[in-house]
């Protein structure tokens, strides 16, 4: 079981702002998105990327042809391997997905080296789950026997590791700064978004609104949201990211309410 200390989102920003601020001093400084994780970054950390079918790799039968095994991470031979499915030029749809891949493998890579290295975890398979927070239907299975207490305390490690990961990829593919400064682009100010009232959105915002009342069958709230969520796909497409996981930076950042 691979044992990772605890870790607040602060301190996970901070260390994915200091490899960044590294990259920025020693090679060139990123003013604007997308950050380039699977070229420049990797090449600064001296990580090899390579695509196959990882599931044909480790032998594990893909369910109704779901892709469970994303990527893998090897610490030795210093690479990240990813699914072709995420090929994001063959398929653009996941393109989202395959940088936030990356991202958290280069998470494991900054945060957790040592602790991976300690216990000859090599490779470290990381698993696709619906949200950053890392939370299976099996994690949630707790029995009171002490076989059972310890299957718990290693999906507990494992959630807090995975969590850790998702949170290092979404600071290092979008940055505080970077989104902030796209957002006082786009908006004219750095105030935070309530969609609740269609009258406090920004104005470049509101642009976008039909009238409200002449849409037959929505409400005002419905139409304010569905022309927020446009900017938010605009967002995520300058940092490479996904809606969702943009949506969820924004928040976090406080530029979206509530």
């Amino acid at each position: 079981m691979i044992e990772v200390p605890y870790l607040t989102e602060a301190e996970i920003e901070k260390s994915a702002d200091s490899l960044l601020d590294s990259f920025n001093r020693a090679r060139r400084p990123i003013l604007q998105p997308p950050v380039p994780l699977d070229d420049e970054i990797l090449y600064f950390l001296g990580l090899g990327l390579h695509m196959d079918d990882r599931h044909a790799r480790f032998g594990v039968p893909r369910i109704a042809g779901r892709v469970d095994i994303l990527a893998a991470l090897w610490i030795e031979e210093r690479e990240i391997r990813v699914d072709e499915s995420l090929d994001p030029v063959e398929n653009p749809e996941v393109e989202g997905r395959y940088y936030f891949s990356i991202g958290h493998e280069i998470g494991h890579w900054q945060l957790h080296r040592p602790q991976i290295v300690a216990t000859s975890a090599e490779p470290l398979l990381l698993l696709e789950h619906p949200s950053p927070v890392v939370c299976r239907s099996q994690d949630l299975q707790v029995g009171s026997s002490k076989r059972s207490y310890g299957m718990r305390q290693q999906r507990e490690a494992r959630t807090r590791m995975e969590f850790q990961a998702n949170e290092f990829a979404a600071c290092l593919l979008m940055p505080r700064a970077l989104v902030q400064a796209v957002w006082q682009h786009k908006f004219g100010n750095s105030d935070p978004v309530f969609v609740e009232d269609p009258q406090s959105v920004e104005p470049e915002l509101r642009l976008s609104l039909p009238e409200v009342g002449r849409a037959r069958g929505v409400s005002a709230n419905r139409v304010a949201r569905r022309a927020l969520e446009t900017q938010i796909t605009d967002i995520a497409g300058e940092f490479r990211a996904s809606r969702r996981a943009m949506r969820i930076r924004l928040r976090k950042l406080g530029l979206i309410l509530p």
